[in-house]
């Protein structure tokens, strides 16, 4: 089980604590193992700033969204990371498809 650590200056309201156990359940299986979670959330201008770092077996990622609430910036953080790891998949088994050279 990863460690999650949330960091916000505002508390953040039941349906987001909701959402980001959702999205934290739905990274285990994108990430093979998760060791930590970094969530930072900041509200600036009536906005919501998200940032997250994640660090796992399979690397370092670190996003950071903006939206209007804090689930809708929960949502598209966990959108760029799931895009990131696949990105990197694809980049992986691209590099072992190539044929060494003779």
């Amino acid at each position: 089980m990863a460690t999650i650590y949330i960091h916000s200056a505002k508390p953040l309201s039941a349906p987001a604590r909701q959402k980001l156990k959702d999205v934290n359940d739905k990274l285990q299986r994108f990430f093979r193992t998760i060791l930590s979670a970094s969530w930072v959330f900041t509200r600036e201008h009536g906005r919501w700033q998200v940032r997250c770092h994640l660090h796992g077996h399979s690397g370092h990622y670190r996003v950071a969204t903006e939206a209007d609430t804090a689930r809708n910036a929960i949502d598209e953080a966990c959108e760029k990371l799931v895009r990131m790891r696949r990105r990197t998949r694809r980049k992986v088994i691209a590099r072992r498809r190539v044929a060494p050279s003779a």
